[in-house]
């Protein structure tokens, strides 16, 4: 259609209720607006192209824009629901587009730019729930991460100090490693790691529930590092893991893996700590007794409703969307009016690894630490100097907290990498 001859002022797009009405000068100019620029320039940079930084690297390509609904990304200590409620604001870089009934930003982290929904605000759980749930369709996850969930897991179960124990492997039975979870959380965040530890050597590998989380059992006492050490060993030995297994635990997971080392070290080939700091408090024990998460389990009317509330803690940017979907679907649990999550609140109760628990270990110890993690390079430091041997500190780059969240193929490779070398060399003991 052919423009009018004397266009009005202001002019409205009929078409498109949605977008705010064009201003045109005298001459039919239209006036771009400074909204207008930044949307031109996300559009012409995302849009049915392959972010620039975000497709070269493995972990990340669930945050590859597709036609503008690339996967979110956030930065990573152990994920976690947050009791409250609370929408935390992002921390980084963000920038925003406006398209027909939608809000959609863009983040950076590691030089990679991928775009998912604004979190809403609190008191809109409808839309909470809509943006949570939109976060597991935005772009199909990469076929690594498919294949390791097809891999069928073994379930077994093993009574300790009268409660059941329940864990998940993988691979024929023999040495092999059992991989611990942090606080609040489970087994089930090691569902596309297992598979890949397992292979190519053909390892058994098994993923257990802590007493008080997952599907374990809970205590009627309290619980503590050195009962939840005794759990990884009889996990062990009932799940065909040994007769030297390795531990590698994350978070608190961690410290009960330096626990065991400690309490059963010559039955152990190693541990393997990841990003676990050694303090007074651990970030869950302060949210938790900050009343900021994990405080009394709230019954949601809809599973759908849980799943939106599902939260880091502590919150970090970075991570792979498809993995926190997973995550967030087995962290619930049905129960009389609704769904909950499954964790007992009480495990946070126990007293933390301070750096005078430290001690030499009966077994190799190695330690991971994320680059944006909760262990400082000084920290690191510090905890290698009280184990008292030669623990090498690998540092994963780029990565936070959560690095099977964030980073777990450059997880994989580390570990790998660490077991190739301790299956042919020997320990080396500092005098």
């Amino acid at each position: 259609m052919a423009a009018p001859m004397t266009p009005p002022p202001t002019t409205t797009t009929s078409t498109d209720a949605d977008r705010v009405p064009e201003r045109r000068t005298a001459s039919g100019r239209r006036v771009m607006e400074a909204s207008d620029c930044r949307r031109n320039v996300v559009e012409r940079t995302v849009v049915g192209r392959v972010v620039p930084g975000a497709g070269s690297d493995p972990d990340r390509r669930g945050g590859v824009a597709r036609n503008g609904r690339g996967g979110r990304t956030r930065d990573p200590a152990t994920i976690g629901p947050d009791s409250t409620g609370n929408v935390r604001p992002s921390q980084a870089r963000s920038r925003s587009v406006t398209t027909p009934g939608r809000r959609w930003f863009g983040t950076r982290a590691g030089g990679a730019v991928s775009y998912g929904r604004r979190s809403p605000p609190k008191e809109s759980p409808d839309v909470s729930a809509a943006a949570s749930t939109t976060t597991t369709s935005l772009g199909d996850p990469p076929a690594w991460f498919t294949d390791a969930l097809a891999v069928e897991a073994e379930p077994g179960e093993v009574e300790v100090d009268g409660v059941v124990v329940r864990y998940r492997s993988w691979g024929p039975p023999g040495d092999g490693l059992v991989l611990v979870h942090g606080g609040a959380a489970h087994a089930r965040w090691w569902d596309h790691i297992g598979p890949l530890l397992a292979r190519p050597e053909g390892r058994r590998v098994v993923a257990m529930d802590l007493s008080g989380h997952g599907d374990s059992g809970s205590r009627t006492g309290s619980y503590s590092l050195a009962g939840w050490a005794d759990e990884v060993v009889a996990v062990a030995e009932a799940s065909g893991t040994g007769p030297l297994p390795t531990v590698i635990g994350h978070s608190m997971g961690g410290m009960v893996a330096l626990t065991a080392a400690q309490r059963h070290g010559e039955g152990l080939a190693g541990a393997v700590v990841v990003d676990t700091p050694v303090r007074e408090q651990t970030p869950e024990e302060t949210a938790a007794r900050d009343q900021r998460a994990f405080g009394p389990l709230r019954v949601y009317p809809t599973r759908e409703q849980a799943i939106a509330r599902f939260r880091l803690v502590p919150d970090q940017e970075a991570q792979l969307p498809y993995v926190v979907a997973h995550i967030a679907e087995h962290s619930l649990r049905e129960v009389e009016g609704g769904w909950s999550w499954k964790f007992d609140p009480a495990v946070f109760a126990r007293s933390a690894m301070v750096p005078a628990d430290l001690a030499v270990p009966g077994c190799r110890v190695a330690l991971f630490r994320a680059e944006h993690g909760l262990v400082p390079a000084d920290m690191g430091e510090m905890i290698v100097d009280r184990l008292g041997n030669g623990v090498p500190l690998i540092e994963i780059p780029t990565a936070a907290h959560h690095v099977m969240v964030d980073h777990p193929l450059s997880l994989v490779t580390g570990l790998r990498a660490l077991l190739a070398d301790w299956r042919h060399s020997r320990a080396h003991r500092r005098a």
